[in-house]
């Protein structure tokens, strides 16, 4: 598994340097005044290259000084073999990347040890703590349940097929002529108005490799190939990480152009169900306040809504998503991180034409099933006239994928804890180094 920015809780930690060194010390600092019951940590650790994957154990400080065994999954391992003899001196050491779960309350700072050799003070057994579950199918298919929300991937693609928040007994899904497809694009491309080029993995040109971890913590999937009929001139980079007791997965994708290409338009972070599984659109503005704005209406099913009547809106929005407002359920984007980089080259790559669109289609006619709602990033695009991006730009974004409770219309605290949500996942907690 690569080492992929998760905007949760991350940081790499380096080992003691005295002689006999036991452990790798970790502190994760709650700073944002939230108090997070079950928060995923993803950390890498610097340990010495004869530190056994087999001998790690990690455990809390207790405020006493106690220690308390933390269950906790090892994603992968790094040493440092492969580099320039000039590097000799850090051939010394390697890395683990480690993922836990741990009760955060708003300010607090917790102390962590990743013990490589046992430690010699008694420790009490590991609390429980929330695991996930996953099902292999044939492909790509996945079933990832979390305890929070049960996520599906789609066999051929690999990307998002369903979702379920847990109690709710509802799976919104997008059916296309009988079949029901991916509810999450990670990616597609435009070359000229109607040639639509997806990344979906069902043409041999994608080149595609596939990398997963699956534990009982967190599941986390790297799939990287290139964008079809590009002659492998644009490649495409897509993370999916789920963490047990958590309603949401991380998503980052990363698109660099190794040469110039003359596009209609680049669109990633696609959210699309069939008509009527939704009911509003709804979007968190950067005041923080939640707008909901009516997508469908089960008493005139025929009725479109268009682009909902906001038109284009910032690609950066906090959060972006769909609720059903009488099952009481939704879905959304949150941004944690959006870079549309520069040419390596001196010229500019306008990012002006940026924005997210709703649109409840009627595209297939009046009453058509085949009728569909959605909501979709576009990173690059100039109305009706194509542009040249050049060589060296890159298009990278991090989002969580959010499955969220909503309250009844009249209830004024409806989307309280949505808000919670947003910026718990907005603000990470700090994680640094602790000596020993």
């Amino acid at each position: 598994m690569k080492n992929k920015w998760i905007g949760l809780a991350v940081a790499v930690i380096m080992c003691g340097g005295h002689a006999r060194a036991d452990y790798a010390g970790i502190a994760v600092h709650e700073t944002a005044g939230l108090d997070r019951t079950f928060w995923p940590v993803q950390v890498g650790v610097t340990v010495p290259m004869d530190a056994s994957a087999d001998s790690l154990i990690l455990a809390q400080v207790n405020q006493d000084g106690s220690l308390q065994e933390v269950t906790f999954q090892l994603i992968h391992e790094l040493d440092y073999h492969g580099l320039d003899e000039r590097w000799r001196q850090l051939r010394d050491i390697k890395s683990f990347e480690i993922a836990f779960v741990t009760q955060l309350p708003a300010h607090a700072e917790l102390d962590f040890r990743l013990y490589y050799n046992p430690p010699e003070q008694e420790m009490t057994p590991a609390a429980e703590s929330p695991t996930l579950t996953v099902e292999t199918g044939e492909g790509f298919a996945r079933t990832v349940d979390t305890g929070a929300a049960r996520f599906t991937f789609h066999p051929a693609s690999g990307q998002l097929l369903t979702y379920e928040l847990a109690d709710t007994g509802f799976t919104p899904r997008f059916y296309r002529s009988e079949r029901t497809e991916p509810v999450h694009g990670s990616g597609d491309l435009r070359t000229s108005r109607n040639n639509v080029r997806a990344w979906n993995h069902e043409d041999e040109t994608h080149g595609l490799s596939h990398e997963e971890s699956i534990g009982p913590i967190t599941w986390q999937t790297v799939r990287s190939g290139y964008m079809p009929h590009s002659d492998r001139q644009i490649e495409v980079n897509v993370t999916y990480i789920a963490f047990a007791g958590m309603p949401f997965i991380i998503t980052s994708s990363h698109i660099p152009f190794q040469s110039d290409q003359a596009v209609s338009a680049l669109r990633k972070n696609q959210l699309v169900f069939s008509r009527g599984h939704h009911t509003h659109g709804v979007y968190m503005t950067r005041a923080g306040t939640i707008d909901a704005i009516r997508a469908y209406d089960p008493d005139h099913p025929d009725t479109h809504f268009g682009d909902l009547g906001v038109g284009s809106l910032p690609p950066d929005l906090p959060l972006i998503g769909m609720i059903h407002e009488n099952r009481g359920y939704g879905i959304g984007l949150v941004t944690l991180d959006r870079a549309n980089l520069r040419s390596r080259r001196p010229l500019s790559l306008p990012d002006g034409g940026a924005y997210y669109h709703f649109l409840d289609s009627s595209l297939h006619g009046i009453g058509n099933p085949r009728n569909f709602f959605y909501l979709v990033r576009y990173e690059a695009y100039q109305g009706e006239h194509r542009l040249v991006v050049p060589a060296g730009s890159v298009f990278s974004s991090t989002t969580a994928i959010l499955a969220y409770p909503v309250g009844a219309p009249e209830d004024g605290a409806r989307f309280d804890e949505l808000t919670q949500w947003v910026h718990m996942l907005r603000n990470p907690p700090r994680i640094y180094a602790k000596g020993q």
